[in-house]
């Protein structure tokens, strides 16, 4: 595995430094996952971090600066999840851990982000089976979408998707984490780039229209 892959469903402990909205200075562990050489998402956060600032990070002995990218409630609660990206890559703090994944801890699984009940127009395309459908989310979030389909892709089959953001396109690759016939399928989006992922979160922002 090179550095620059993403570490999912592993996790490690760090301590974020940063400034809430009010201006308060905070410092708390936090669970980095989706961990790369580029950033990671960071869960369990108290304090609500303004998009675009900088927070510091330490993990065991490395320290390092990230730009907070985007942030959201965990679960309508006030705990906040937020995806950091390195100020510099080369100064990444758990380059060792990324290099060693079996020291990481294992968390079980669990949605990742808020889920957003609104219908985007999506293809998706099955590179090995050759087979394409065009349809609607039921429900997405910068983790993943649910579509309704008959035939639903098995558990693990890889995806190429498209998704209609409005007058944009979205490209990426997702993986079926949930599949029941005759009802539908849930995606998981894979290595969604950091510009990506700020665009995606933006839109759906826009929508105000979260699933409780």
């Amino acid at each position: 595995m090179s550095l620059g892959e993403t570490v999912k469903a592993l996790s490690i402990s760090v301590m974020l430094s940063a400034t809430d909205v009010h201006g308060k200075k905070c410092e708390q562990s936090v669970i980095a996952y989706d961990l790369s050489q580029q950033g990671a998402r960071l869960d369990g956060i108290n304090e609500t971090l303004p998009p675009g600032s900088r927070v510091t990070l330490q993990y065991k002995d490395a320290i390092a600066t990230a730009q907070i990218v985007w942030v959201v409630a965990s679960g309508g609660t006030e705990v906040c999840q937020a995806g950091v990206r390195l100020i510099d890559p080369r100064n990444c703090p758990w380059r060792d851990a990324l290099a060693d994944p079996d020291n990481m801890l294992r968390l079980p699984d669990r949605r990742k982000s808020d889920r957003y009940k609104l219908s985007v127009g999506v293809q998706l395309r099955d590179e090995v089976q050759g087979v394409a459908m065009q349809t609607n989310t039921v429900d997405i979030g910068i983790g993943g979408f649910y579509v309704e389909t008959l035939f639903p892709s098995p558990v693990g089959a890889s995806l190429r998707v498209l998704l209609w953001l409005g007058s944009a396109r979205l490209l990426a690759n997702g993986v079926v984490r949930a599949s029941c016939p005759g009802v539908g399928m849930g995606i998981e989006f894979l290595e969604l780039s950091w510009e990506d992922t700020e665009r995606l979160y933006r839109f759906l922002e826009a929508s105000q229209t979260r699933v409780r």
